[in-house]
């Protein structure tokens, strides 16, 4: 038979051999996740390609939109989240504002990591378009556009991300009365 202290020094040992297994055994690389904490505008060249950048304009969250989809009337429509509309992308440099705006897109900065939309029965973008009321009371003088993306799922490699619920902002559509 084995002796009480001979057990617990077998123990303590083990348990000391199992900490460091653990330590030792987890690895999560140099890439940190994003935090998608980017400024509360939404930008946008014309009415289809939304962006909102970080602070140090170094992030973006993308959305390209078709003509039909942003629409000058009341009411909530869903569009279908693919992996050709919604785009996460890390810069090396900061981003100028005209960089989503170019025809053929500017060499620098360089994009050096990005995550592309999965497409899935509930993905959806959904658009709620209100009216603007000019100071009249009566007439419309635009729209907003408010953006809420659901069960949002980016993959880049084999790494993902995920928000169940994404409010992606606001942006106003207007025309002269």
């Amino acid at each position: 038979f084995l002796n009480a202290e001979f057990i617990i020094v077998f123990m303590q040992k083990s348990f000391f051999i199992v900490v460091l297994l653990a330590l030792f055994s987890c690895n999560d690389g140099d890439f940190e996740i994003p935090s998608f904490e980017f400024d509360t505008n939404v930008n946008r060249c014309g009415t289809y390609v939304l962006h909102r950048e970080n602070s140090e304009k170094t992030e973006s969250l993308i959305l390209l939109l078709d003509p039909t989809d942003i629409v000058q009337e009341i009411g909530n429509r869903q569009i279908p989240i693919t992996s050709e509309n919604v785009f996460y992308r890390i810069f090396d440099d900061s981003v100028g504002t005209d960089y989503f705006c170019a025809t053929v897109p500017p060499a620098q900065p360089v994009v050096i990591r990005e995550w592309t939309a999965v497409a899935g029965n509930d993905n959806f973008i959904d658009i709620e378009t209100t009216a603007i009321i000019h100071e009249d009371g009566v007439s419309i003088i635009g729209y907003r556009h408010t953006l809420v993306l659901y069960y949002l799922i980016l993959e880049s490699n084999n790494e993902k991300i995920t928000h169940e619920t994404y409010h992606f902002g606001s942006f106003d559509t207007s025309f002269e009365i």
